[in-house]
């Protein structure tokens, strides 16, 4: 790995730390550029425009499912080997899976351009939103291949032992996506077009910091490798891996799909623009909390292939105190400021700021119990325990969320649709400490 650190015998805190900043760093402004998406959009385009966005997530979720489904997979394996002392085999996982990712950009492009109106019909789009929601979809959809290729390089070029090369791309990327959507919704009036166009560049910039990683040849990965051999075991081991990412993903979209249909029948287009609301600020704590996972992940997975259960335990709980102070911290902040939160996305609809704030003070209050279910999921996914953590997550989002979503809302209407997340985040901590306890059969116990 890079000279600067050894994921055998360095400090774990010295590792953690290493990695913490620039992964929190990178996804804390990635999730900073998209709470600006919404703002610029809520503002410059229309505040129904924000429910548009939101339509479109669901489709764009499977896609983003399977880039982070072979990307974390692949990753993960590429660090077991190389804790294995199998290099070889690490480099020829990086470039099988890069090449897949490649091939699934070109393909939900094709498939999405075939019928865009009528994919936004099956997503819920009205009419009122229709046209809106097909041309964010429709724009955002072309630079489908960088989305991939951005994506999938993040997460292996920070395993590479260069976390910041991973931050300056997800960094740079959000400065120039900031300022590209401003200027193309607001001076230039290119409305949701604009937002969509400047997302894209903003990834074809990211691409392009990443690849500096393996020009300047910094760490053991490279973009070609000698004696590559296409492997379907490596392939349905990464797949393995990574579905739990890759549920968690499309779970998104599955659950935000759900929510849409539900709060268009109790509340119109207004309600699914405070729910749009409430997944902006979501993805703003959350991003913090998967970046203390993609902190902890490698040494994890290094330290699992190395057999060196201790330090795998150790860095577990070290990314739990972490997130559970972090989370704390984000609701005592975001209760004392939730309608100043809310009304930097809309200032002009009452009926929509009341609404996005009863939505988001109750969220508020989960934000620790979110991050201590995000470092379980990441602890089973990063040695390689793979049914544990997909199990988790189906629990969470499949049976869960949308049990609560059928319950709630035919009890206490549009309010229920408030309390799913808080609830199920609740429940998912009980189910995860359950394992944690009693299902860790293939990882040796230190305590």
């Amino acid at each position: 790995m890079s000279k600067e650190i050894d994921l055998r015998n360095d400090p774990i805190k010295k590792l953690f730390y290493h990695y913490l900043f620039a992964s929190v760093t990178g996804m804390l402004v990635k999730s900073i550029h998209g709470v600006l998406d919404g703002i610029f959009v809520g503002n410059g385009v229309a505040d129904v425009a924000l429910g548009a966005v939101n339509m479109v997530m669901p489709v764009f979720s499977l896609f983003m499912g399977v880039i982070m489904m072979i990307g974390v997979g692949g990753s993960t394996l590429v660090s077991m080997n190389f804790g294995e002392d199998k290099e070889q085999n690490a480099k020829n996982v990086f470039v099988q899976s890069l090449i897949l990712m490649i091939i699934v950009g070109i393909i939900a492009q094709i498939l999405f351009l075939i019928n865009p109106v009528k994919i936004c019909r099956f997503l819920g789009a009205d009419d009122v939103i229709l046209d809106y929601t097909v041309e964010y979809g429709t724009y955002l959809i072309y630079f489908a291949p960088f989305f991939a290729i951005a994506i999938g390089l993040n997460v292996f070029v920070r395993n590479d032992a260069d976390p910041r090369t991973s931050m300056y791309s997800m960094v740079i990327s959000a400065v120039v996506n900031a300022t590209l959507n401003y200027i193309f919704i607001f001076p230039m009036r290119m409305g949701l077009k604009g937002a969509a166009v400047a997302t894209g560049i903003a990834q074809i910039v990211s691409c392009l910091i990443l690849f500096t990683h393996f020009i300047r040849k910094k760490g053991k990965l490279r973009l070609k490798t000698s004696n590559f051999k296409f492997s379907i075991n490596d392939l349905i081991r990464t797949c393995q891996i990574g579905f739990p990412s890759f549920l968690g993903e499309i779970s998104f979209g599955v659950v935000s799909l759900a929510f849409n249909r539900v709060l268009m029948g109790l509340g119109g287009a207004l309600a699914v623009s405070a729910f749009s609301i409430m997944m902006y600020v979501t993805n703003l704590t959350y991003m913090v909390f998967f970046g203390i996972g993609q902190a902890v992940q490698p040494i994890i997975s290094f330290n699992y292939g190395a057999k060196k259960y201790e330090r795998v335990y150790k860095s577990f709980h070290m990314a739990v105190k972490t997130g559970v102070i972090l989370g704390i911290i984000f609701t005592v902040v975001g209760l004392f400021f939730v309608k100043d939160i809310v009304m930097l996305f809309n200032r002009d609809n009452p009926e929509l700021i009341e609404m996005a704030v009863v939505a988001n003070r109750f969220l508020f209050y989960t934000f620790a119990v979110a991050a201590y279910n995000i470092c379980i999921s990441t602890f089973f996914q990063s040695t390689g325990n793979a049914k544990i953590s997909s199990a988790l997550t189906f629990l969470r989002s499949f049976v869960i969320e949308l049990s609560l979503l059928f319950i709630l809302t035919n009890i206490y209407g549009l309010f229920g649709t408030w309390l799913v997340y808080p609830l199920a985040e609740i429940i998912a901590l009980a189910i995860g400490l359950y394992f944690m306890k009693f299902k860790q059969d293939i990882i040796p116990r230190i305590y």
